[in-house]
């Protein structure tokens, strides 16, 4: 505290370079992190604490404003379609000496005593989300704590109480605003909340935050699908990941290599697109500042162990001695970002790793995606460094692998006694990482029916609403000989205008809206047509359920109940 942040920086380089050098087994590089911005905040490999990434939490938490407003919006259209229904006791009331705030309270109480109510189921059912939710492995991976508390209880009931007052007071100022005469008869054309361009206002607000609902949750549903099936450009079948805990990877190697079944056995420190890391700052002459790179210790078995193709120069040989140290292969990003004209323009370059350490590049690999894969692929160096290594990678035949592991973990029971065989398959430990991915996916499957959902009560209430008010023209029609279809045709088609136009704005914004988060990865799905096409269509099945449903009904009821009062 009171220190400045440059400060700070001078002490920790220089801290760094007087404890971790080249002769330390580890080299450290130290950077600054806003406590606030841990978490939510950047996906780092090895950050201080596991935490959502920042635009995670963020497209997650739009969705799920978009689905609380949704709702909010559509109780809202459903209170004043039932309002409707209410002119009389208005009237009535009003008659025998009512005031407007007493009328306008009523209706606010009820609506928040509704809102309660509905926490109280929702507290119900989530009793039943809760363990589900834990049982992620999102859940475990980011140590989410889900116990309910008497403050959460608290804050969930205030909740309940601003939701039932926003929602309650625009229908409690409709109906409280009505004059007796207007509520007795029933003369509600002459109101201002029946004026068409409001109408319209209503419908097109309402079909635009579903299609934006239900857009942006097909593209969240695919773009975590694409990357949890993306090829990363390497072999990770039929191996297996072996903690070396300490132990010598040569010996482990002389026993497994007589194994029949054991094709490739190579070292690393660790292991790729697995959420860890280690990179270091490395310096070439022609560039002014350094460059991360990110790195791996291998050895030199590694690139045939994982199908990698070296482009140009050669691999580590056993032939180089001690000098294998003092030399690197890096990737096709690396020799674009120090400068070089061309693959083989990078061979034989002197470069320093965190200004004290020169090696010499010896070869180029072809970009593979070896981190997280929404962050792409940044300059990468494989070095020859086994006393780093803490993994042995086994390729394996693969025709009875548990077998193949048994006769393994047998042949580490004599080779040390002391640790425990522990080990994972490769595509096991990738899947268990992208499980964060696959947890998403299953949240997003869940808000898009809910999207649906609230589409569908959402146009229930302004269909009710838009329908209730003409139905003394539907029973003058239906008096003056029209059918039932040709009413379903007349009140229905004013609905499609509109939704061309809710299409065109809602299209529009959801493009853009999703284009800023989408553009946070390196790799990403695209807007196809056909993602506007499935929320067109599943927007046109919900319109034709339940506008057509309610004008059905409107032009079935008896004429003469809406027009007794004329």
């Amino acid at each position: 505290q009171g220190v400045e942040l440059s400060s700070l920086h001078t002490f920790l380089d220089r801290y760094e370079k007087e404890n971790y050098n080249e002769d330390t087994e580890y080299i450290v590089n130290f950077q600054t992190q806003k406590m606030t911005s841990i978490t939510p905040g950047p996906l780092y490999g090895n950050q201080i604490d596991t935490s959502m990434p920042n635009f995670f939490v963020y497209g997650l938490g739009v969705l799920a404003a978009l689905i609380i407003i949704c709702a909010a919006f559509n109780y809202t259209n459903l209170s004043a379609a039932r309002a409707l229904t209410r002119t009389k006791e208005v009237g009535v009331r009003k008659v025998m000496g009512a005031k407007r705030n007493q009328l306008t309270l009523q209706f606010i109480v009820e609506s928040i005593l509704v809102s309660v109510f509905s926490l109280i189921v929702a507290i119900g059912l989530l009793q039943f989300l809760i363990p589900a939710f834990e049982n992620l492995q999102m859940s475990s991976l980011l140590n989410w704590d889900l116990t309910i508390t008497p403050k959460v209880y608290l804050q969930f009931f205030g909740f309940s109480l601003i939701v039932g007052f926003i929602t309650g007071i625009f229908p409690s100022l409709y109906l409280s605003s009505f004059a007796p005469i207007q509520a007795m008869k029933n003369l509600l054309g002459k109101n201002k909340l029946s004026r068409v361009s409001l109408r319209k206002a209503l419908i097109i607000s309402q079909f635009v935050i579903s299609l934006i609902l239900i857009i942006s949750s097909t593209l969240v549903y695919r773009q975590m699908k694409f990357m949890v099936e993306m090829d990363y450009g390497y072999a990770k079948e039929n191996i297996i990941n072996i903690e070396l805990q300490g132990q010598d990877l040569d010996i482990l190697k002389n026993e497994l290599v007589k194994l029949p079944f054991v094709n490739h056995i190579s070292g690393t420190n660790n292991i790729p697109n697995t959420g860890s890391h280690y990179d270091a700052e490395v310096k070439h002459e022609i560039l002014d500042e350094p460059i991360d790179f990110y790195y791996f210790d291998v050895d030199e078995t590694y690139m045939d162990n994982l199908g990698l193709t070296l482009l140009t120069g050669e691999n580590f040989l056993p032939a180089h001695g001690e000098n294998q140290e003092k030399v690197i292969i890096i990737n096709e990003t690396a020799v674009t970002e120090l400068g070089f004209e061309s693959n083989n323009a990078a061979l034989g370059q002197s470069v320093f790793i965190d200004d004290s350490t020169q090696v010499n590049i010896i070869g180029v690999v072809q970009n593979y995606n070896y981190m997280v894969v929404y962050m792409g692929i940044e300059p990468m160096m494989l070095r020859f460094r086994p006393d780093e290594f803490n993994y042995a990678q086994v390729n394996l035949s693969g025709f009875d692998i548990d077998s193949e592991i048994r006769k393994i973990e047998a042949i580490w029971n004599e080779f040390d006694e002391n640790h425990a065989f522990v080990y994972k398959t490769f595509q096991g430990q990738i899947d268990e990482f992208n499980s964060f991915f696959n947890d998403i996916i299953y949240i997003i499957s869940l808000i898009s029916f809910l999207s649906i959902s609230i589409a569908a009560m959402g146009l229930l209430g302004i269909a009710s609403y838009s329908i209730q008010i003409r139905l003394k023209e539907v029973s003058i029609r239906k008096v003056l000989g029209a059918n039932v279809k040709g009413l379903v045709l007349l009140l229905s088609k004013g609905f499609i205008k509109l939704f061309v136009i809710a299409m065109s704005i809602g299209f529009t914004l959801a493009y853009l809206g999703n284009s800023t988060w989408l553009n946070e990865f390196a790799y990403r799905v695209d807007f196809s047509a056909d993602i506007f096409l499935i929320a067109a269509a599943s927007m046109v099945l919900v319109g034709v359920l339940t506008i057509g449903i309610q004008a059905f009904r409107a032009t079935s009821s008896n004429p003469a109940k809406s027009l007794r009062d004329d």
